[in-house]
């Protein structure tokens, strides 16, 4: 689970935002997080392995530097 990605919704809201009106719950969650924790939540959600808290810290920390080249 991810604090970031928390938001309680009723079933018909979150039903309308997951499926219907995804362009507006990202944008949504862009004001609520702002562009790069965003961005690092996305990140997140796309990791396909078992957490690695360690070597997930290192990579965020070099993002956050500015010293990596990845994009999401």
């Amino acid at each position: 689970m991810d604090a970031d990605n928390c938001i309680a919704l009723c079933f018909g809201c979150h039903r309308i935002w997951a499926e219907e009106e995804r362009d507006d719950y990202k944008a949504f969650m862009i004001r609520r997080l702002g562009q790069r924790g965003y961005d690092l939540l996305e990140y997140r959600h796309h990791l396909y392995k078992k957490r690695d808290d360690k070597a997930d810290l290192i990579i965020l920390k070099e993002m956050l530097r500015g010293g990596s080249k990845e994009t999401f």
